[in-house]
């Protein structure tokens, strides 16, 4: 697969979106297009069917609204790689995620931020804890940007920014480097007032057995003109299984990346004698940092040429190798700030051990 694509983007003209399985197939593949200098744009893997409880579904929709976000706003040469079933599914486009922007110089009206924020799809909450949540205290507002991957604090002084700092989620101190600007993301889409309120009535009428209603659970089903991405140039990178998806996909096994001809994928151990072996190649050698290129004793060999970086690719052809050193590494998972008993207030759910909700 990733010899395939590596071939592939030797050509000049390449497709805007290239189709995987699933986050494992998008992940390898995006270490070949962004070897060869692309920006390269990975959906996650969205399998919510119809009519779901979408709050499952938080970090993917949130991560679907970052990523395509940044697409969009990316003029210089780029690919979109997707899980097919992702993209089965209409999503936002370009109009739906145009940014709400923050800047320091400027007069801030904190009743026109709050109505703004809420028709960008923000959760009004008491303590910011997770991305789409803000928290508005006299003075003082918390907003956790999709675009960000911290959350930022906003001094008010009358209608002036008096400051603009991320602060910690865990600790909730404000790290002290300023900011003069930012953007916030919306969360499915930026409402004008009109077709907000007939949002909200959709949101209502919505035929669903979740129990809360809202742009959380069931906003992505009740916006009617999100944007087929298939409509773009795309590929896919092998044939799928027609068995394993509800709708009629035999359009999407018609376009398949061509096979590779000449690279292959390589598994192997990388000591003295592999090396040795393949001394008459060209080999591009990908390591994080030097340490590692350095245990293996090679710095005085000519035909290596050593690359620090983190990309995961290993190819082979009769003239060249292509190798890294890295290995996957885990990612590391955020925990949600402890929402303690006295914060409850009067309306609020809970989740009792024996009755549920």
């Amino acid at each position: 697969m990733q010899a395939s694509f590596y071939e592939y983007l030797q050509n000049p003209k390449i497709c805007e979106l290239l189709l995987c399985k699933d986050e494992k197939q998008a992940d390898l593949l995006a270490q070949v297009s962004r070897f060869k200098g692309l920006k390269t744009f990975v959906l996650p893997d969205f399998r919510a069917q119809f009519g779901d409880d979408l709050r499952a579904f938080s970090k993917e929709l949130f991560d679907l609204c970052k990523i395509l976000n940044a697409y969009h706003k990316e003029e210089e040469k780029k690919i979109l790689i997707s899980p097919l079933n992702t993209v089965l599914k209409k999503l936002p486009s370009k109009k739906h995620l145009q940014n709400y922007h923050i800047d320091k110089k400027q007069n801030f009206d904190l009743k026109c931020f709050e109505d703004e924020i809420s028709r960008l799809g923000y959760e009004f909450v008491d303590i910011v804890q997770d991305k789409g949540e803000i928290s508005i205290r006299a003075d003082i507002i918390d907003i956790f940007c999709i675009n960000e991957e911290n959350p930022i604090r906003i001094l008010l002084f009358g209608e002036e920014i008096e400051s603009i700092r991320y602060f910690d989620l865990q600790s909730q101190k404000s790290i002290p480097n300023e900011l003069e600007y930012f953007e916030i993301c919306p969360f499915l889409k930026y409402f004008d007032k009109e077709n907000y309120e007939i949002f909200k009535d959709k949101l209502e009428d919505f035929q669903s057995d979740t129990l809360i209603h809202d742009i959380n659970s069931l906003g992505f089903w009740c916006i009617d003109d999100f944007f087929d991405y298939l409509e773009l140039d795309f590929l896919a990178c092998e044939k799928f299984d027609i068995n394993e998806y509800e709708k009629d996909i035999s359009f999407v096994n018609a376009k398949i990346l061509p096979q590779a001809k000449k690279f292959k994928e390589l598994q192997s151990s990388y000591n003295k004698d592999f090396f040795e072996f393949h001394k008459n190649k060209k080999i591009t050698l990908l390591a994080k940092n030097e340490a590692l290129f350095k245990a293996l004793e090679l710095e005085d060999t000519q035909n290596i040429h050593f690359v620090k970086s983190d990309l995961r690719l290993n190819l082979i052809s009769p003239e060249e190798l292509i190798i890294s050193l890295n290995q996957k590494e885990k990612q590391k998972t955020r925990k949600k700030a402890s929402l303690i008993i006295d914060e409850l207030k009067n309306g609020d759910y809970i989740v009792h051990e024996d009755y549920g909700v």
